[in-house]
């Protein structure tokens, strides 16, 4: 009698367990983006494991979905694609996000059986609500600075990422660029090289920053296409020039 009162409530806890789990629906809406062929999801709930969790879009309007069971928690989130070879970049702050360790996730909170509203990539919103987006071209003159071997552009656009933005130089000039297409909007930026191996040292109260606590950082306010003004790894001028506040 013991086994089988045991044997009972084993299988009342496996039942249990089955019930606290939902079916979620993720949608994305990728007519904002092109060069992909599939986006995924990734997240807490599977260990961001890149193209494990794939999306379809069978009926071809660009609306990507895929549904899982999860239990009953909260989650943190993110839209990719091709197996990490992109990802949206998430604006700290906005609603549908919560950012930890300097990383901003999507989040989700799952109670019963849901189906996700239509967001646009990169946005907590549907593409018709999403703001203009625009691609900003980045210039950093690493003349007179060495030790280093990849620049990048780090900042509010990207969670301040590492080495995900990494920077270019082309015509072996020691001026490296990269354009970034963000939503409309005010950022904070620097630029570092090899995944934050370096960073600039910006002074406070110069033209080109803002200081937002201890953190000084470059700041830019995206309305239009836009190619910035090539600047000095660490300066607000072109290098050679006084770097005056």
């Amino acid at each position: 009698m013991k086994k089988l009162t045991l044997s009972a409530a084993m299988i009342l806890i496996q039942v249990i367990g089955f019930a606290q789990n939902y079916n979620v629906t993720f949608r994305v809406d990728m007519s904002t983006q092109s060069g992909f062929t599939t986006p995924e999801v990734n997240g807490t709930f599977n260990g961001w494991c890149g193209n494990c969790f794939a999306m379809a879009d069978p009926d071809g309007d660009n609306i990507w979905e895929a549904t899982t069971a999860l239990a009953a928690g909260s989650y943190e989130f993110k839209f990719s694609a091709d197996n990490w070879t992109t990802q949206e970049f998430l604006q700290a702050g906005s609603t549908c996000t919560v950012t930890n360790s300097g990383f901003t996730n999507r989040t989700l909170v799952v109670s019963g059986d849901v189906v996700l509203p239509v967001v646009c990539w990169g946005s907590c919103v549907d593409c018709a609500q999403t703001p203009n987006f625009y691609d900003i071209t980045f210039q950093v003159d690493m003349n007179g600075t060495s030790g280093f071997t990849n620049p990048e552009v780090n900042g509010t656009f990207n969670g301040w990422c590492g080495n995900c933005t990494a920077m270019f130089d082309n015509d072996g000039d020691n001026i490296w660029q990269v354009t970034v297409t963000v939503p409309e909007g005010t950022y904070e930026y620097k630029y570092s090289y090899d995944n934050w191996g370096g960073q600039e040292s910006l002074a406070a109260g110069s033209s080109c920053t803002i200081t937002t606590g201890q953190f000084t950082n470059r700041f830019l306010n995206a309305t239009a296409d836009d190619t910035l003004d090539v600047v000095c790894f660490g300066s607000c001028e072109a290098c050679g020039q006084s770097t005056g506040p």
